[in-house]
């Protein structure tokens, strides 16, 4: 079996800091608000960072040359790279400072905290809350049998290649409608 090998971008392949200069300065106000939504998007969840502070993070990445940019990538599907990057790394950083097993957990007579939060009852207020937001995403999306089936295969805990498999999707037309899903999801609850 022969292993393909990955090529990495030479000096002569990526853009230099003069470059990256020019494409930041010469960003249109649709890029500019592309970048900003892209940001919204990767931290949407993120609470150790906003939007502004990954966009000035990536920025700063790139003028520092800490991120090259390979001439052949168009700058703004580069930057959102760099986004993308960067929440993931602040994402693998909480994981591991915030993982706790059960055991660290348990109180002193050896009750699991995770046992009575199984048997807490659901506080009213928080019921009502998802419940409209279920209706408000029924709503949503009723002219839209295809996601509408999508977002009930989620529901019921289906894995993507099951909802594929009971819809007759195939993965393109599936990556389809989640993106879609995603984007009016996002512009709904923003």
């Amino acid at each position: 079996m022969e292993l393909l090998a990955i090529e990495h971008p030479t000096d002569e392949d990526v853009a230099s800091h003069e470059e990256v200069v020019q494409a930041l300065q010469s960003l249109s106000e649709a890029d500019l608000l592309r970048l900003k939504q892209l940001a919204k998007l990767r931290c949407a969840g993120l609470h150790v960072m906003d939007w502004e502070d990954l966009l000035n993070e990536a920025v700063t990445r790139v003028l520092a040359g800490n991120r090259r940019w390979p001439r052949a990538v168009p700058f703004v599907a580069f930057m959102a790279q760099t986004f993308r990057s960067i929440a993931s790394e602040e994402w693998r950083r909480l994981e591991v400072a915030n993982t706790t097993s059960e055991s660290d957990l348990s109180d002193s007579d050896g009750t699991s905290p995770l046992e009575s939060a199984a048997l807490d009852p659901i506080h009213p207020g928080r019921e009502v809350l998802a419940r409209k937001a279920l209706e408000e995403i029924e709503a949503l999306f009723s002219a839209d049998p295809s996601a509408m089936a999508v977002l009930q295969g989620f529901a019921q805990g289906y894995t993507p290649e099951e909802i594929m498999g009971q819809n007759g999707l195939t993965s393109t037309q599936y990556a389809t409608l989640q993106r879609r899903i995603r984007r009016k999801l996002g512009k709904h609850f923003s």
